[in-house]
């Protein structure tokens, strides 16, 4: 996978992965969790199509964390995985793969959305 974003949080394992799983009983999709290996969060690199001032969320002990994000959401089967610059988050749908913002379906997989709205422009 690219480095699309800057992070400064420690890399993750498939069992800290695991645990955010299990504990919210979710599954995410493989290229997800490949991205939060590499990653774990961050900020993008550059201007990228969606994401100015953005982050995406890490698994770490921190308000912008995938565990706060995920344990305050307003719906059972979208799932807060960053946000685009002005709070407005970006959302995985865990039912079907597909990528959300601002109420609408932007991808239908994570692997979509990193290529449409990733990478750098």
């Amino acid at each position: 996978m690219n480095h699309y974003l800057r992070s400064k949080q420690p890399q993750v394992s498939d069992s800290d992965i695991d645990e955010i799983e299990k504990v919210y009983s979710i599954t995410f999709p493989s290229a997800y969790r490949e991205f939060l290996k590499v990653h774990n969060g961050g900020h993008p690199e550059g201007k990228s199509k969606l994401m100015v001032h953005g982050i995406f969320y890490s698994i770490a002990d921190v308000p912008t964390s995938l565990s706060c994000a995920i344990y305050e959401r307003d719906s059972d089967h979208l799932i807060p995985i960053g946000e685009s610059g002005n709070e407005d988050q970006i959302l995985f749908d865990f039912e079907d793969g597909s990528i959300w913002h601002l109420g609408k379906k932007i991808s239908s997989s994570f692997e979509d959305f990193v290529e449409d709205y990733l990478s750098p422009i």
